[in-house]
This record gives structure tokens, C-alpha cells and sequence, in this order.
């Protein structure tokens, strides 16, 4: 996934889990992987057997405060430092 289109899940609110690592200071992206909601070709979440599907991404972005405020509002955000 590129980081255009991880923007773009997130403004829709199709980003279920969200993980941020925190990588070394200085460094301008920063790791995040979770979860979002499959959509078809209309932007409809796809449910199999009744429950929305959820697919898997990892992807490097750099974090604007914009995005990060939107990442903050999201309930199953988890923040990881890594310790340098």
C-alpha cells in the first residue's frame, strides 16, 4: 500500500487497526500496519458470512499532524516506540 492510498483509507474511515512505530528520531517516515476494510468498486465494505472483511497493510508515511490527529481519534490505535 502506498502512503497516497493509506490517506485516503484513513479520510474514509475504512482504517479498523492501527499500529504506529516510532522509528529513530530525525528519520521523516514512520512504520504503520494494521487493518482496513475491503471495499468494491462503489466504496461498499464487503462482509463475508455477516461481518465486514479486514485485510492486512504495512506501510511507511510520514506523519503530518493532520494525520495523526485522525490516526489519535481512531479507538484500537497503538502507539510503539522503539528503543534506540
Amino acid at each position: 500500500m502506498s502512503e497516497v492510498e493509506f490517506v485516503q483509507k484513513v479520510q474514509s474511515n475504512l482504517v479498523v487497526k492501527v499500529e504506529v512505530i516510532y522509528t529513530a528520531k530525525g528519520s521523516p517516515t514512520n512504520e504503520v500496519r494494521g487493518t482496513f476494510y475491503r471495499t468494491d468498486a462503489a466504496s461498499q465494505i464487503l462482509l463475508q458470512n455477516g461481518k465486514p472483511t479486514e485485510l492486512p497493510f504495512i506501510v511507511s508515511v510520514h506523519l503530518t499532524d493532520q494525520l495523526q490527529e485522525k490516526l489519535l481519534a481512531n479507538p484500537n490505535f497503538t502507539v510503539v516506540q522503539r528503543r534506540w
